[in-house]
């Protein structure tokens, strides 16, 4: 099963605000542009329980990554029809450690 835009017309939708994310605020374009009829609702930058917990109870839908999957148990996670991608990446120190070092030139 998966979601189109055309279903989300009539509903309300946590997404994060323009301009917090590159991918989120094409995303946020895309879903204005092909929903005639939602309600956008900012979430905060970043999702905690709060955030799901706020959205449960305000009975509003929310955009999230594959990550949050099962993370509440009022929620299930439905896939978007979209073409939109969030880049994932590392973050390490600028002065790694030798074993942190050795972990880089291993997946590299």
């Amino acid at each position: 099963m998966r979601i189109s835009y055309n279903d989300l017309n009539g509903q309300t939708l946590m997404i994060m605000p323009a301009g917090d994310s590159i991918s989120n605020g094409l995303l946020r374009k895309e879903i204005l542009k092909n929903c005639t009829s939602i309600n956008l609702v900012d979430a905060p930058y970043y999702y905690d329980l709060e955030t799901f917990n706020k959205a449960d109870e305000t009975n509003s839908l929310l955009i999230t990554l594959d990550c949050w999957d099962d993370i509440h148990p009022a929620f299930t996670s439905i896939p978007l029809e979209t073409d939109y991608r969030i880049p994932y990446g590392i973050l390490y120190p600028k002065n790694p450690t030798k074993k942190i070092t050795n972990f880089l030139k291993l997946i590299d």
